[in-house]
């Protein structure tokens, strides 16, 4: 984001990063870059049945509750809404797209556009994955969750698991309550427009 300084007061500017980070800057129309979301979804044993990745927080707001993989767009992401995902995703889920072509082979439907909607003035962006072992991520969880060296933001989810579209509903049935942030997005996830 290219940031100015006129009559000594902070200019933001949209940013030039990427076509689809100047046209969410737009539709936020608000000041500041504000934060991002990211929703990812698997095609349940290619059924046709959609679930999302939700990681229970260990604080804040949604302590010990599901919700989505989210945060602010940081200083160190220059604006960029992309970056934000990818550090976010990284971070809370452990799931690295810091690659242009493994972000791309997540978040672009099939006409090569990346998918996203805007919830509540934060952009969602929306990953396909292929079978991302629930086991896999909470191990590497578990194990910066005992790392107190690293930073906070790389020990805030205490665990991940999928959950329906459909129904809201934890995919073994379980009874495991989501954010109220988490269930609105979910609401709004078309699955005709993956």
């Amino acid at each position: 984001m290219n940031n100015q300084l006129m009559n000594n007061q902070l200019v933001l500017q949209a940013p030039t990063c990427h076509k689809t980070c100047n046209k969410i800057w737009h539709m936020r129309r608000s000041g500041g870059p504000g934060g991002v979301g990211i929703a990812y979804l698997v095609n349940y044993k290619q059924s046709g049945h959609y679930a999302i990745l939700l990681g229970k927080e260990k604080g804040g707001r949604y302590a010990n509750t599901y919700n989505m993989c989210a945060g602010g767009v940081d200083r160190k992401d220059n604006g960029c809404y992309i970056a934000a995902a990818r550090r976010e995703s990284k971070e809370e889920v452990k799931i690295n797209v810091d690659g242009k072509s493994e972000f791309d082979k997540k978040f672009k439907d099939r006409n090569g556009r990346i998918r996203f909607f805007m919830h509540n003035g934060t952009p969602i962006f929306i990953g396909v994955t292929n079978g991302t072992s629930r086991k896999d991520l909470n191990f590497k969880i578990s194990q910066c969750n005992r790392n107190f060296n690293l930073p906070h933001c790389q020990r805030e989810m205490l665990c991940v698991d999928y959950f329906w579209l459909s129904n809201k509903q934890q995919i073994e049935g379980k009874n495991l309550p989501i954010s109220s942030f988490a269930s609105g997005v979910i609401s709004k996830i078309d699955i005709n427009k993956l």
